[in-house]
């Protein structure tokens, strides 16, 4: 008899059910929709748990309308059809004329910062609802965040990166805001160059999948160009190295190997397809486990759910 255990097969049909009633039962209802995020548990006499909002991370609200998009063309519901048209109906209240997505006023955040981190996961949901409706007006939205990306960055003559994570209706804003260590509030005033190295890697890098996955839909020459010059900064100028290793944040940097990857194939460039599988190998065999979870920064010992995704795609 043989000794291989048999594994059930995964129910991808049971899987999406669950995570559509998951994403349409973690919504406020009464903050427009807003996604909780965190939960706190009180460990004192009064116990008690609380949720909390995703601001300041609106990013989330973004992958929740992205995946409920996507989980509903395979099987919809009242509920999460209801779910998605209110997160739609989010993401565009934070699009303003120059076509950035805005978060609202949260400190340290003042009122209506851009962060680049956040036109990632918007460009990604509004991709995903172009693809599934065609609608006109979301083209335009999506080609209008494109030309302000492009027209925000600093350009090199073969690349252009982000020189700092905040933009304003004023322009950059050049203090970085760092939280890691014991939740103290740590404000650094970093030139272009400096953060440019630190941190440009994972937030320009996070466009380049859905910059390319828009050129597959429509052919517009300005996403691709705006995909390649993020891939020449990331591959030739950031902190990323040939064999593909990188520190810090490792969904930014997973992610952005999945977009330099798609970029690759979309463009029959064998080079960036070799890299990306470099830089695949070493993170799984320095940072990776044998049951497919990776670390969120590479000392941590903690998991996002992010890397996983990356690494499934």
């Amino acid at each position: 008899m043989s000794s291989i255990r048999q594994v059930e097969r995964l129910n991808l049909e049971k899987n999406a059910k669950l995570s559509r009633h998951f994403l349409s039962n973690t919504l406020d209802k009464s903050k427009g929709y807003l996604p909780f995020f965190w939960i706190f548990i009180s460990k004192g006499k009064e116990k008690f748990a609380e949720l909390r909002h995703s601001w300041p991370d609106q990013e989330i609200a973004f992958r929740y309308l992205d995946s409920l998009i996507k989980l509903n063309r395979i099987k919809c519901n009242k509920e999460s059809k209801t779910a998605e048209e209110k997160l739609k109906k989010l993401l565009l209240s934070c699009l303003k004329e120059d076509g950035l997505a805005y978060r609202p006023e949260w400190p340290p955040m003042t009122s209506y910062d851009a962060l680049i981190m956040d036109q990632n996961r918007a460009l990604t949901a509004l991709v995903s609802w172009f693809e599934k409706e065609g609608s006109k007006f979301i083209k335009n939205r999506i080609d209008k965040m494109i030309e302000k990306l492009t027209d925000i960055t600093f350009k090199k003559r073969d690349y252009w990166y982000f020189p700092y994570n905040i933009y304003t209706p004023s322009g950059w804003n050049k203090e970085w805001f760092s939280y890691w260590g014991e939740g103290e509030k740590k404000r650094q005033v970093l030139t272009s160059v400096e953060f440019a190295i630190s941190g440009a890697a994972p937030n320009g890098g996070m466009l380049i999948l859905p910059l390319v996955e828009y050129y597959r839909l429509t052919k517009n020459e300005k996403s691709l160009k705006l995909a390649k010059m993020m891939v020449n900064w990331n591959l030739y100028h950031s902190e990323f190295k040939e064999d593909g290793s990188f520190v810090g944040h490792f969904h930014s940097h997973s992610n952005t190997i999945l977009g330099i990857l798609h970029y690759g194939f979309l463009t029959n460039k064998r080079d960036l397809i070799d890299w990306g599988i470099r830089a695949y190998n070493w993170a799984k065999e320095r940072l990776g486990t044998d049951f497919g979870w990776f670390p969120e920064r590479e000392h941590k010992n903690v998991c996002e759910t992010c890397c996983i995704v990356d690494w499934l795609k």
